[in-house]
Order: structure tokens, then sequence, then C-alpha cells
């Protein structure tokens, strides 16, 4: 496909010289091309972000949610991977974020994630499946997700999955293009304000990150209301449900 037929880059809406896919390539090692999701990029929104996408492909990979073909890509490919020469960065910058707590096996390590890696790669994928299933660019938008297994201590991260659990559970949700589903798969649709676009995404069969984009502004004192009234309907119907099951 030449350039000039690429369109507009999923991001920003700026001209597109190439493809991404999405989640990142480096993911699915050894998969054939054509069977995974590919939109159009810039320069910046592509290549812009390969030393992102490559630090959090290890995060994913060693966490311990991580089902077995997580560990057998770290140990077959990422691991060879980082020692090449021009890898001796991020060796470096991995080394410096290790560190150790003591676990039910001894003392453990574990990598201290970056906020600013987690957040480019997670909006990065946002971005992309909205624009794969819309066809409309997101630079109006902002992105926001949360995830148990990468938690960030200034989001809510119970509220906003309770408040959003009704739709979560409904068949509003869309399977979307899942070809490999051991190592990505997700669900998504399209809402009125003040969410556009809702996302779970699994990566791995064990880290679930729920995403969503929304006008600039989303999650103000208003908004904050509407998800909390949404958590305490959604707990009340989960213990009402209770009492039906448990009950004579």
């Amino acid at each position: 496909m030449r350039k000039r037929e690429l369109g507009s880059c999923y991001w920003c809406g700026g001209r597109a010289t190439s493809k991404e896919h999405v989640p990142p390539r480096n993911l699915f090692p050894g998969i054939p091309d054509g069977d995974l999701i590919k939109v159009p990029s810039c320069k910046s929104h592509n290549q812009g972000k390969m030393k992102d996408d490559e630090r959090f492909r290890i995060y994913l990979q060693r966490h311990e949610n991580s089902n077995a073909i997580a560990k057998s890509f770290f140990e077959d490919r990422t691991a060879r991977s980082l020692l090449r020469p021009e890898a001796a960065g991020l060796r470096k910058s991995l080394a410096e974020a290790q560190f150790g707590i003591v676990g039910p096996n001894g003392l453990e390590k574990k990598l201290r994630v970056k906020g600013k890696v987690m957040n480019s790669y997670f909006e990065a994928i946002v971005r992309g499946l909205y624009h794969y299933h819309s066809e409309r660019t997101s630079q109006h938008l902002i992105v926001g997700y949360v995830s148990e297994q990468f938690p960030r201590p200034s989001i809510p991260h119970e509220e906003i999955i309770d408040g959003f659990m009704p739709i979560l559970r409904s068949n509003q949700m869309t399977l979307g293009h899942c070809r490999h589903p051991k190592i990505f798969s997700y669900r998504y649709c399209f809402l009125p304000d003040p969410v556009n676009f809702l996302i779970s995404m699994i990566f791995y069969e064990g880290i679930s990150v729920v995403g969503m984009l929304a006008p600039k502004g989303f999650l103000t004192l208003k908004d904050r209301e509407i998800i909390k009234r949404n958590a305490i309907a959604a707990t009340s119907q989960r213990n009402m449900s209770s009492l039906r099951v448990s009950g004579p």
C-alpha cells in the first residue's frame, strides 16, 4: 500500500506513513502478520514508542499472573533479545528497576513498572482498537484505564470497575478480533457520553485491563458520582442475588 493511501494516523489524525500493530507486534512472535490488527500511524506514534513496547512486553511476560505461553516467550525469545549489544541500555535500566520482596518461596525479584511507559502502552492499544472498529481518530478524546494487576494509586480501581460492571457483563460488549486469545483477547462497545468507547482486554489469560475513551474533562466530580451510583447499584444487585441463592 502506498503511503498516500494510508490516510490519517489513528492517534493524532496526522498523515499516516506506516501501519501500527495493535497490540504491538512483539507480543506475537512467529505468528503470521495477516492474523494481527493493524491501523494507519504516523512515525511518532509507531516507531516513536518502540522502546516502550519492548519494555512493557517484559512487564507482561514476567508478571506472576501471565500464563505458560508468556513464560515460554520470555525464556525462548525475549531473554535472548536482551543479550544483543543494542539492548545494553534496556538491560541496565531493567537491572536498576529490580527490587526484592520476601514471598512464600523466600526472596523474590520484582520489576518496578514505569508509569509513563504503562500509560503509553495501554493508551496506544485503546486508541488503536477504537480506530480499528470505528474508522475514526481519537485526538479529541482522552484515554482512561484501570487494571488490578497494574494498579495506579491515584485511580479508584474498584469503584470504576464496579461502575461499569453492568455493561461489562452485558451483551452490549462485542467480542473483538481475537485469533490468539491465549496471548490477547478483548471485548468492546460504543456508548453515549460521558464514555464513548469501553473495552475489556486480557493479556496472557491473566492480566485484565479495562480501558475507555471519553471527552476531555472525563471523571469530573459529576462523572465520579455517576460511576459511584452505578457501583452501589451493582453491589446491591450482587448482594440480592447472593441472598436468593443462599436462602431457603
